[in-house]
């Protein structure tokens, strides 16, 4: 007998951990099912231990072409033993090599590989895990994989839209920055000594930026670690659920903001449904895993009453009506999808019109954020240079 850390749901959605003993990991699950309770994640003790043991987590990239080529191999029918061999043999990366020798001793042990993989935290997420689990048992494990492996390739592309289009104003906020720094700590107190020798009375704006240098130049690490200790308190803060809740509604209420939250929020939770559902993951057991694919409280509190209510026998749009992060058009779909019995495909759609139309509203969104940096930006140097020359020409205009 072994023991098994396991993660699960009652039937009125809870989540609950804990350890039971038994012969496999098939047999863990059983067991929580008599006992009332469905399955999230179920792994053996000694292999999270021998996980932990292993280097830092493989490359997004490399994981991604591991899954790939496992797929490819296994639907070629090489047996699952040595096409994990094969591709540990070419793995150019330490980390990868020691997680493939991991699964290597997991198999080789008899274990499956979904146990293997969820002993190991942050490489595969829960749906990956438990889409494996069911194709294991189903015996469509090269299919299962490869739609992991387009399921990750087609997030890694959404991922890289997003930061490329995020890159310009990133480098124009340091850009800013940078210049500003440069102009408070270099160049206003070489005119403050200059002004200091004239002897003369400066405007107020003058005042106020001679001042500010000589704050940051005077007392710049207390600066740095009032900015640190702030930081440290307001991140302690939010990472209690109370004022977590509180963050998540104060962004709902921001109307950018919240139609991006909520559009990717729903791309998620029906991209990660419709995978499970594609691998025979039963629904009760698959709008679980979904759930806890939403970040926000509101949204997973929602998706979990839906799942109670999907268990007792209600059709899934008419469980998910009270859910904010899906509109009436997106329930209606998923409405006529599960008449037709088509509900994997709707779901698909749903998410990739989402993630169209999050990245819409980034680009409308950074086309008047760029514009507005780089004003920012004038008005700044601006006022800095109008600052130092004003009294430079009243002195010259007295003197005359």
């Amino acid at each position: 007998m072994a023991k098994f850390t396991y993660k699960a749901r009652t039937l009125a959605g809870q989540a609950v951990e804990g350890v039971l003993e038994a012969e496999n990991d098939r047999a863990a699950s059983a067991r929580l099912s008599t006992e009332g309770l469905f399955p999230v994640a179920i792994r053996q003790k000694e292999m999270a231990a021998a996980a932990g043991d292993a280097v830092k987590p493989p490359r997004r990239a490399d994981v991604n072409q591991f899954i790939m080529e496992l797929s490819e191999l296994l639907e070629a029918g090489v047996p699952i033993l040595d096409a994990m061999r094969s591709i540990r043999s070419h793995a150019p990366r330490r980390e990868m090599r020691a997680m493939l020798e991991f699964f290597d001793g997991v198999l080789s042990e008899g274990g499956t590989l979904s146990a293997a993989m969820s002993a190991r935290d942050g490489a595969f997420s829960r749906v990956e895990v438990s889409l494996v689990q069911a194709s294991e048992k189903g015996g469509f494990l090269a299919g299962a994989l490869e739609r992991v492996a387009q399921q990750r390739e087609y997030l890694a592309e959404v991922r890289s839209t997003v930061l490329t289009a995020l890159a310009y104003p990133l480098v124009l906020v340091v850009v800013l920055v940078t210049v500003v720094t440069i102009l408070l700590t270099f160049v206003v107190p070489k005119f403050d000594a200059l002004f200091t020798d004239m002897g003369s009375r400066l405007p107020l704006p003058t005042l106020i930026l001679i001042s500010a240098s000589n704050l940051i130049a005077s007392y710049w690490y207390v600066l740095v670690a009032a900015l640190a200790a702030g930081a440290a308190a307001v991140a302690n803060l939010f990472s209690r659920v109370k004022w977590r809740r509180r963050l998540e509604d104060a962004a709902l209420a921001l109307p950018v903001v919240s139609d991006l939250i909520v559009r990717f929020a729903a791309s998620r939770f029906a991209r990660s449904l419709a995978l499970m559902l594609q691998g025979g993951v039963p629904i009760s057991d698959a709008l679980g895993m979904a759930a806890g694919t939403l970040g926000l409280y509101g949204f997973r509190d929602a998706a979990d009453a839906a799942l109670v209510r999907v268990r007792d026998g209600s059709p899934l749009a008419e469980a998910l009506k009270n859910a904010a992060f899906l509109s009436p058009s997106q329930l209606e779909m998923i409405a006529v999808a599960e008449k037709a019995g088509d509900l994997p495909t709707a779901l698909s759609r749903i998410a990739e019109k989402a993630d169209k139309a999050a990245n819409t509203s980034i680009k409308r969104a950074l086309a008047v954020v760029e514009p507005g940096l780089i004003v920012l930006m004038a008005v700044i140097v601006g006022y800095v240079v109008l600052s130092l020359l004003v009294p430079i020409f009243t002195i010259s205009a007295a003197v005359r």
